[in-house]
């Protein structure tokens, strides 16, 4: 039901980029309100309730319970803040994954209504799971969120699965992971929830790639074939660099802050990561229905998995990679240099044209996913993928 539009719009043509693809930016805006095709009203207290939370939240005067959370403005801070809401008015216990399944107020009402108690334990998160075409697997950065692959999970094509691959630590009963070895363990057992056995395709963004790394390995040490590991502008610290002090870290949070939707940056540096949720909320960077032991949460991971990858030794993958370089700021002789005792293998480069801060951006993911699908359907023959229907 998802794909069939709840809102028609007649353009004389399709406005397009220079590289011949729609120009997503430049076509009119789709209102998401109340048109006799679209709009569906709330047609009971819960759905009612949901609809104010995310009024309160969403900059839209008008929602349909079957509009997508994600298309009307929503973002990785404003989906923690759905979630807690949901949680203290409704008295539900959703865990923050369940917005990439039911990402609509009738998906989320249903799931109260059941008073289903979704599994926080696994790290799987479903950002595309239809289809029977080898899935993707996508390892979140720095952040412990998988939030930022949502465009390239649209920009794919709909018959190949992606999951993305969530930090512990988010949710209130979870720990702060610890190192790059037990998360990998960890990934490597919810991948193998999804897809018995392989090819596998791997992607890891910044320190996602160390993670995917480490997974890739385990899973060829175990007999496996990893069909694709994509590294997306993501190096190996050298020994004689050194983890960042808090007021470093404090910085480059504050920046994915910003990027990610939450406001201007803190009107003074702040280099106690104590004192850091006060002033960016006083700054407007954090929504004001986000509590500060969930602020206190997200910092915590982005430091830990900020710090991990410093001391920790890859092992050695025996296999080819993929390295898509940041061609705005990154230097590809160092990233490949970084790799070259780790991966035995080749590493082919391809540029984006981006930043690293932008690599999961939509034009950056119009440039990446095309490389992707081809480097995944250059398998022949195609292999059954064994997937299990999931949750």
């Amino acid at each position: 039901s998802y794909l069939v539009p709840s809102v028609l719009v007649w353009v004389d043509r399709l406005p397009l980029t220079s590289s011949g693809k729609v120009d997503r930016g430049s076509l009119p805006a789709v209102a998401s309100g109340d048109s006799a095709v679209g709009y569906r009203a709330p047609r009971d207290g819960i759905e009612l309730a949901l609809r104010k939370i995310w009024l309160d939240l969403l900059p839209v005067e008008k929602i349909s319970i079957g509009d997508n959370f994600f298309h009307l403005g929503g973002h990785s801070l404003l989906a923690v803040t759905l979630i807690n809401r949901c949680n203290r008015d409704l008295g539900a216990r959703l865990p923050l994954r369940i917005l990439f399944e039911h990402p609509t107020i009738e998906g989320l009402a249903s799931i109260i209504r059941k008073d289903e108690r979704p599994s926080r334990s696994s790290p799987l998160v479903a950002l595309q799971p239809d289809g029977f075409k080898p899935p993707l697997f996508c390892i979140h950065p720095a952040g412990g969120t998988v939030f930022c692959y949502m465009d390239l999970a649209q920009a794919l094509a709909p018959d190949h699965p992606v999951y993305g691959l969530q930090s512990s630590g988010l949710e209130p009963d979870e720990m702060v992971p610890t190192s790059t070895e037990d998360m990998a363990d960890r990934y490597v057992d919810a991948i193998r929830s999804v897809q018995r056995h392989g090819p596998y395709h791997l992607l890891g963004w910044s320190f996602g790639g160390l993670v995917a790394h480490a997974i890739a390995c385990r899973l060829a040490a175990s007999g496996e074939t990893v069909a694709l590991l994509a590294l997306l502008d993501s190096g190996v610290p050298g020994p004689q660099d050194a983890a960042p002090d808090d007021a470093t870290i404090i910085a480059e949070f504050a920046n994915v802050l910003a990027l990610a939707g939450g406001g201007a940056r803190p009107a003074k540096e702040v280099g106690d990561i104590a004192s850091f949720t006060k002033v960016a909320r006083d700054s407007g960077m954090f929504p004001p229905d986000l509590t500060e032991h969930q602020a206190e949460r997200l910092l915590a991971v982005y430091a830990a998995t900020v710090r991990l990858p410093f001391g920790y030794v890859p092992p050695k993958y025996r296999g080819e990679a993929h390295l898509f370089v940041a061609a705005e700021g990154s230097d590809p002789r160092r990233l490949e240099a970084s790799w070259a005792p780790y991966i035995a293998g080749a590493l082919a480069i391809t540029p984006v044209a981006a930043s690293h801060e932008r690599m999961t951006s939509p034009s950056a993911c119009e440039q990446i996913a095309p490389r992707l699908m081809a480097l995944i359907r250059s398998d022949l023959p195609e292999p059954s993928t064994d997937l299990i229907a999931a949750k």
